[in-house]
């Protein structure tokens, strides 16, 4: 899409499963965007029809289908690859906008070469509560945050796809903080967005099975792969007692248990790939301390070439 035709420069990406009717009002939200963005569906292999209805009611949103599930983190991969601008913004299935400026603010958060991610504040509703998620940046500072959650962010295409993307090893949950840990070790940050929050909902086909195991399997692969030695240990034995804790408090101990086993089991076929000490000290200072403006940690960071 050329930038010259008064169009934003931006692409939503939305990948979805089976979820035609919470799709449906997150199209109508997009459609509402100040900017005429341009619109990508990727379907992971629906079987509700959800093809037919992005066809029959959406026809200016560009689909493309996986005949079969390949699941959210090579799904990402692939539809970024397929986005026609260098900034994607990606949305839940089951999420909304609330307001038409917020993809032109967005934009306007990649003001500085080291911002590889956005992440766009957001707010879990739930049984009339609002939880927010990606605080939203009080003033206009680059402030830089640990990982984001992916339920509403913007990425840089050309950064996304220099650092290879999702880790296809997570499948689901946890893929965002092992992205945003590389492209800290290249030099490049995550931001808090600066945007209007948009509103996350909870799917009547979320899965609490899949979140519990999984979440317990990619924290051990993810400290295995990715933190330097002795660090990796401890935080495996960290995250054991973690998932048995969570396990006991929310009377799920079974799942997480499952999930730590598949973790560990993971581990021989796991290439450790650790990141320099210096990334993971700032990573685990992000994390302890919160969002830190950019002018006070870039010193730490590695040059950009």
């Amino acid at each position: 899409m050329p930038e010259d035709d008064g169009n934003l420069p931006v692409t939503v990406a939305l990948v979805t499963r089976n979820r035609k009717t919470e799709l449906r009002g997150a199209l109508r939200s997009v459609l509402e965007q100040d900017g005429d963005p341009e619109i990508i569906v990727l379907d992971d292999a629906s079987t509700d029809g959800t093809s037919e209805m992005v066809r029959e009611e959406f026809p200016a949103v560009s689909l493309h289908r996986h005949e079969h599930a390949l699941g959210t983190t090579l799904s990402r991969n692939r539809i970024t690859s397929l986005a026609g601008n260098n900034i994607v913004v990606h949305l839940d299935d089951d999420a909304r906008f609330t307001s038409r400026a917020t993809i032109t603010q967005t934009v306007a958060d990649f003001d500085h070469p080291r911002v590889a991610i956005v992440a766009m504040p957001f707010n879990d509703v739930e049984s009339g509560r609002h939880t927010e998620r990606n605080r939203r940046a009080h003033d206009d500072a680059v402030w830089v945050l640990a990982t984001y959650t992916g339920a509403a962010y913007a990425a840089r295409t050309d950064i996304f796809t220099q650092v290879g993307g999702y880790d296809r090893e997570y499948w689901m949950y946890g893929e965002e903080r092992d992205l945003s840990l590389r492209l800290l070790a290249e030099g490049f940050v995550t931001r808090m967005g600066r945007a209007e929050p948009a509103d996350h909902l909870v799917s009547a086909v979320r899965s609490l099975m899949r979140q519990d195991v999984l979440g317990r399997r990619n924290e051990i692969v993810w400290s295995w792969r990715s933190f330097p030695a002795p660090w990796h240990l401890v935080y495996i034995a960290g995250y054991v007692v973690k998932g048995i804790w969570v396990g006991v408090r929310v009377r799920r101990l079974r799942r997480m248990i499952r999930g730590l086993i598949e973790g560990f089991r993971a581990i021989p076929s796991v290439q450790r790939n650790p990141v320099p000490r210096e990334t993971f000290a700032l990573d685990r200072r992000l994390r302890r301390k919160g969002a830190q403006r950019l002018a006070e940690i870039e010193s730490t960071l590695r040059p950009l070439g």
